[in-house]
């Protein structure tokens, strides 16, 4: 709302910030933008090299979530340094904990008797949800698809589950879990990654 009062806005991933950019200097707000991107030196060939550097000096600060993002970015443009910030990803681990597999596995409506692989991300080609299914055949290991977004939709009687979830439930998910599994082909610091970590199950990655 126009009336809201915001005293700054934060702008996830560079692409809703950059679109966000003008209006937020009209109305004098101060953005803070989440650069999370796993490979953000693709936007040169997006944005143009020089355009989206520029807009980069229009936000207020700038976190990282990888000392990589930050390295390049200083090396870019040099006189960021004061504004560019490296924070790693943290995960809340009174929500992300150790569970009982039986205990989700019973609350998920999941067979208890068998091992079950978890993949959570975009089911797109980078975050590989189809090469997760290609490796469950093989092995004869079914698996839940926790995602959404992206047309690589994982099909096929390896698929236990494949969709969003609520937030509130995805310990219990990774929770019911033998193995998380993600072959991605790039990541800055992956949330999912951290969680599956806290909840003290394996990973393929």
């Amino acid at each position: 709302p126009h009336d809201a009062g915001y005293r700054f806005a934060y702008a996830y991933f560079f692409p809703s910030g950059f679109a966000a950019l003008g209006a937020l200097r009209r109305r004098g707000v101060p953005a803070l933008l989440s650069l999370g991107e796993s490979d953000p030196w693709d936007y040169d060939r997006l944005y143009g090299r020089e355009r989206w550097i520029e807009a980069l000096r229009q936000f207020f600060a700038i976190v990282t979530s990888s000392e990589r993002n930050r390295e390049y970015l200083l090396e870019r443009d040099p006189g960021n340094d004061e504004r560019v910030l490296y924070v790693p990803n943290g995960v809340d681990t009174d929500i992300f904990r150790p569970a009982s597999r039986v205990e989700c596995r019973r609350t998920l409506g999941l067979p208890c008797e068998e091992p079950i692989a978890v993949f959570c991300g975009h089911f797109d080609h980078r975050k590989g949800p189809l090469r997760v299914v290609a490796a469950l055949k093989h092995i004869g290991v079914r698996g839940v698809f926790l995602g959404g977004n992206g047309p690589d939709l994982p099909r096929g009687p390896e698929v236990l589950f494949a969709g969003p979830v609520p937030n509130a439930e995805l310990p219990t998910w990774l929770g019911a879990a033998d193995v998380f599994v993600l072959p991605s082909l790039s990541e800055g610091m992956s949330k999912a990654v951290l969680e599956a970590l806290a909840c003290g199950i394996p990973l393929v990655v």
